[in-house]
């Protein structure tokens, strides 16, 4: 049987590095002494396909990791993933059971690190770094060395890939799966082995465990296997089978979370066709980067391994469009449909654009459409590593209030006397976010909650619908914070309200941060 055209070893490339040949330099190098073996352990490394492109997803991803400011769903995280098994186990019956695996790890990750917001979201860089090796590992299997690198290139560089590393949610781990998953076909195709096919079933499950939706990568790997084992002479029939017994285990792994995550429910406005093609520049956040990956992408097709093209394709184009018709004709599965969901769906843009930038091109013209590609992106990298980025969830719509929690903690701690509460109504973000910023012997009694998120097994908490009860047992001060900037200490509030907390309190001064309000209040 011929070698399978999957192994980089089966190369024609006149270039040596892309066909494997260590080339002169290399050859030459001494052959002893701890510096020489270290100096060609160096440049075997630098000249992998997946280095550069690691240590530039790592660079960016970790500028400004600690300065972006927290916003509601990382609240959601570090309050669920800061109670005990049993209390995480509990709300997942109820609500957020999707999420359920990635609570369960950062229970368990900051037990050891704490609460830090950078020890908190070094996992999601990790496994954006190595999500961008599989990208460039798959890229090279596929297409040979250069198409990887400039597939590991294309996906650092772009600007999703910074801003979701940094967020305390399963995303970058869905990425990494996805990517891992897409890599494990590529190698059980080639050469199968129950190990590999094993690899491959555990990374549908890693995947569905932290997104279920990212479970239709499966679409494109089986139609993009189909177009690849046509007419082939390679047993198809038995790649088929184990195919299809990796997708039924993947399946039964998952299947507790698609049982308790099928009684959520959460109905959004229906996706429309301007949300099908907006899409794209939304998941990159960036315009101009989507459509040079669009275009990278169908030239993919220039590339003479039609087959490995065929599987690329399909795998990078299939996931999109079917989770926009899920979400627009099922039931109320609607909100399925956001850009942070679908970011699984880079790792296969990058590999086919890689293909294409590669195809039939000499190896002086890469440089220069990499270039292209990080000039396109420019504005977009700016957007995700401003302060506020993570307020940008679905880009470059502003789709949630910009507010400084870290100014906002920064005036009760200046001001705070041990005993000191708050009066927060409704605003969970502001709640949880304010106190993320205090120091843990400062932490702010919310007067206005009857019972915590943890007590009652949610993830948001039950607000009290009398104010005058509420504050029957008053703190001798209490910080009232509203959002925004109210002409007045109380704007916004109504009159009733206003006033149950004059009766009982007076206002010593007040003062204003980034969308919110923070009054000091005193017993009368």
């Amino acid at each position: 049987m011929a070698p399978d055209v999957f192994d980089p070893v089966v190369n024609t490339a006149a270039d040596p590095e892309e066909a494997g040949d260590p080339g002169p330099a290399q050859a030459a190098a001494p052959q002893g002494g701890n510096a020489a073996r270290f100096t060609r352990t160096a440049s075997a490394l630098v000249r992998t396909a997946w280095f550069v492109p690691a240590l530039i997803t790592a660079l960016l991803c970790t500028w400004r990791a600690s300065s972006i400011e927290i916003w509601l769903d990382e609240l959601t995280s570090v309050n669920v993933a800061s109670r005990s098994w049993s209390q995480i186990l509990n709300t997942l019956t109820h609500v957020d059971a999707v999420h359920g695996a990635y609570y369960l790890f950062l229970h368990l990750w900051m037990t050891v690190v704490g609460t830090s917001l950078f020890g908190m979201r070094l996992p999601g860089i990790v496994a954006m770094v190595g999500a961008v090796v599989c990208v460039a590992a798959t890229g090279q299997r596929l297409f040979g060395k250069r198409a990887g690198f400039a597939a590991g290139i294309f996906f650092a560089l772009t600007p999703a890939i910074a801003r979701y590393a940094t967020e305390l949610r399963s995303y970058p781990f869905v990425a990494l799966a996805a990517a891992l998953a897409s890599l494990l076909l590529v190698r059980a195709v080639e050469q199968p082995s129950r190990r590999r096919w094993a690899g491959y079933t555990a990374a549908l499950v890693m995947a569905g465990l932290f997104n279920l939706i990212s479970l239709t990568i499966v679409i494109g790997h089986a139609v993009g296997l189909a177009a690849y084992l046509w007419r082939s002479e390679e047993r198809p029939w038995l790649t088929a089978r184990r195919f299809a017994a990796s997708l039924v285990v993947a399946g039964a792994g998952v299947s507790p979370v698609i049982y308790y995550g099928a009684r959520e429910g959460n109905p959004q406005p229906r996706p429309t066709v301007h949300d099908l093609f907006a899409m794209g520049p939304e998941a990159v956040c960036s315009v101009l980067g989507a459509g040079v990956l669009l275009a990278f992408g169908a030239a993919a097709w220039g590339n003479p391994r039609h087959r490995q093209v065929a599987l690329a394709s399909a795998t990078a184009a299939l996931p999109l469009p079917c989770i926009w018709l899920i979400s627009r004709y099922v039931g109320d599965s609607s909100f399925f449909y956001f850009a942070r969901y679908l970011l699984f769906c880079v790792p296969a843009w990058a590999v086919l654009a890689g293909a294409g930038a590669t195809a039939g091109r000499s190896l002086r013209a890469l440089p220069a459409m990499l270039l292209v590609f990080a000039i396109a992106v420019v504005p977009g990298q700016n957007q995700v590593h401003t302060t506020y980025a993570h307020s940008w969830f679905n880009y470059p719509d502003l789709a949630f209030p910009q507010r400084d929690y870290r100014g906002a903690a920064r005036i009760v701690q200046h001001a705070y006397h041990q005993g000191d509460a708050a009066i927060i109504y409704g605003m969970t973000d502001i709640d949880e976010g304010v106190n993320f910023y205090l120091p843990a012997d400062m932490q702010l009694r919310n007067l206005m909650v009857v019972n915590t998120a943890a007590q009652i097994d949610n993830i948001v908490p039950k607000f009290c619908t009398d104010f005058s009860a509420c504050l029957s047992r008053p703190a001798p001060r209490a910080w009232l914070i509203l959002p925004g900037h109210p002409a007045k200490p109380f704007g916004g509030l109504p009159p009733a309200e206003v006033r149950a907390i004059q009766s009982v309190y007076s206002v010593a001064y007040a003062k204003q941060v980034r969308g919110m309000t923070i009054s000091l209040l005193v017993q009368k």
